[in-house]
């Protein structure tokens, strides 16, 4: 995969409400955690609603990935569609500097996807399993 993309899609085949939907993700850049691990740094539409991570009214766009399995990268991006962990920063003050890895905390896991049409069957699927 080239290095140029500038946009990803985010879903969740296992997680339903807010992390259940698909998110439009453009990519900010490269961030890596003190213990030398690298994580794509994302700004998604719609944000994740904050009021569950006690952030009341200020909802999360930034957001962190890694790749879920050994052997997988998103530098440049592997393959579509890719598992990854998805993390939120803990700080209000997030730069894109390097931090530590106590900074982060796993929110949810899901996949990240080329198009949204197909991040977007996903989420179909993941609700028609549901019914």
């Amino acid at each position: 995969m080239a290095n140029s993309i500038k946009e990803i899609f985010l879903a969740s085949k296992e997680h339903r409400g807010d992390w259940g939907r698909v998110r439009r993700a453009a990519i900010v850049g490269r961030v890596t955690d003190t213990d030398g691990r690298d994580y794509l740094w994302i700004q998604v539409d719609p944000p994740v609603i904050g009021q569950p991570y006690d952030q009341g009214q200020q909802d999360i766009r930034d957001l962190l990935l890694r790749p879920h399995f050994e052997g997988d990268s998103l530098f440049p991006i592997t393959r579509f569609p890719l598992p990854v962990y998805i993390f939120r920063v803990l700080s209000d003050a997030f730069t894109g500097e390097i931090m530590t890895p106590e900074a982060l905390e796993l929110a949810a896991w899901g996949e990240i996807y080329e198009t949204k049409e197909d991040a977007e069957a996903v989420a179909r699927s993941a609700a028609d399993d549901e019914s």
